[in-house]
This record gives C-alpha cells, sequence and structure tokens, in this order.
C-alpha cells in the first residue's frame, strides 16, 4: 500500500502537540508497531519522522479483518517488529503505564476460557506474538 504522505500532514503534528501516546489505525492489512516517533523532516528522519523515545507517538497496525493479509515488507528505521497474520490487541492501562500485547488468534478454540473467579489473568494456551523485540510494548 503507497505511503499516506497527505493523511500524515493531517494527524501526526496534532499527535504531536498533544503529546498523544498511542495511535491505534485499522487498514493496512499487516502487523506492526514504532518505537515512539515524532514528525521531523530534517537529518535522520526517514519518510517524515524520526524516533524519540521522549516525546514521541507509538503507532500500531492493528488491522488484519476482513481482507486479504499484505506482506509486511515496509518497515522504516522507526519499525519496532511487523509481521503477517490475524490478530487484535491487548492493552492494559492504569495511571502509570500502558501495556500492549499482540494476539494471535488461529488457535482461538484452544484458549481457556476464563470465569468470575479468574477473569484477570492470562488464559492458557493464550499466542500471545514474541517478536524479536520482546512480546509487550510499554508505554510510560
Amino acid at each position: 500500500k503507497s505511503e499516506g504522505t497527505h493523511t500524515y500532514h493531517y494527524w501526526a503534528p496534532a499527535f504531536a502537540k498533544f503529546k498523544v501516546d498511542l495511535v491505534i489505525e485499522s487498514d493496512a492489512h499487516t502487523v506492526k508497531s514504532t518505537y515512539p516517533i515524532i514528525p521531523y523532516t530534517g537529518e535522520g528522519s526517514e519518510e517524515g519522522y524520526i524516533r524519540d523515545d521522549k516525546n514521541g507517538t507509538v503507532y500500531l497496525g492493528e488491522g488484519c479483518w476482513g481482507a486479504p493479509l499484505r506482506e509486511a515488507d515496509d518497515n522504516k528505521s522507526w519499525t519496532r517488529d511487523s509481521g503477517s497474520f490475524n490478530q487484535f490487541k491487548w492493552i492494559f492501562v492504569d495511571e502509570e503505564k500502558m501495556e500492549v500485547r499482540t494476539i494471535k488468534v488461529d488457535n482461538a478454540k484452544e484458549v481457556e476460557e476464563l470465569s468470575e473467579v479468574n477473569r484477570f489473568e492470562i488464559p492458557r494456551n493464550l499466542d500471545i506474538w514474541n517478536p524479536p523485540n520482546g512480546p509487550v510494548i510499554s508505554i510510560f
């Protein structure tokens, strides 16, 4: 899918200005996450962004449903991890941080059903994606 530079102009500066920590998109039909990034076109930037661990926004690609998967073949220097499979994001939020996990769904029938008693536990057989940079994205 071609780069959406015309839409970056409308959204990314507002996310940076208002210090948005996490943005989720659902149209690329791939799994992806970025390191914290900000819009920047100077030296060291790529496709109009640069990594900024202090002030940046983490972007997640959550799309993969309702259309064929695409190859995850367009990583940038600020891409944390990418893949091509059906999944959803499991996000924990508290006063101090957010944690994001990517859940692969191909084994859904084998995942333990939780009850009222254990509803906050991680179900047995849940397939949490473990890419090279680790299974949990933490945003403080």
